[in-house]
């Protein structure tokens, strides 16, 4: 049996969007520019695509999130413990962008975010293809998000 797989990329540029389209506004307040771009991106293509509910969500991210962690670090160093906020902890980490995804969809299938460095996104790829090429989903959204931070970019030698 062939499988016909279908990429579709969506780039968002030039004015945000209308996240209330997309996001209700109680939980757009609570999320960060990436992430409600990430998560209209991922909805956005699954519309171009004509899919529903995907089987499976792969993303690929060299840093995840890292402004959150970021904020918690300087947070931590100037204020102690006191002051952290609960929205940058539960956003700090590397998957958030695939469980959010999962999350405002109501997905329960199969979700994994790569994050190694330059290959996260290839990763992300090369483990969709197999779960297609096994059976084991016909839909899968896969998705990377990444910005330049001072930990991202090499310092000149």
């Amino acid at each position: 049996m062939k499988q016909v797989i279908t990429l579709s990329a969506v780039r968002l540029e030039g004015q945000e969007p209308d996240y209330r389209q997309y996001i209700p506004p109680m939980q757009a307040r609570r999320m960060s520019t990436t992430l409600k771009r990430t998560l209209v991106c991922a909805r956005q293509a699954l519309e171009k695509a004509g899919v529903e509910m995907p089987d499976a969500i792969l993303c690929g991210t060299r840093l995840g999130l890292m402004d959150h962690t970021n904020r918690i670090l300087d947070c931590l160093r100037e204020n102690g413990e006191e002051n952290v906020s609960p929205t940058d902890f539960m956003q700090s980490t590397h998957n958030t962008m695939a469980s959010t995804i999962a999350i405002q969809l109501g997905c329960h299938g199969y979700n994994c975010t790569y994050s190694q460095g330059e290959n996260s996104l290839d990763n992300a790829l090369l483990d969709a293809r197999l779960l297609l090429e096994e059976g084991s989903c016909r839909t899968a959204l896969v998705c990377t998000e990444d910005y330049a931070t001072v930990l991202s970019v090499k310092p000149e030698e």
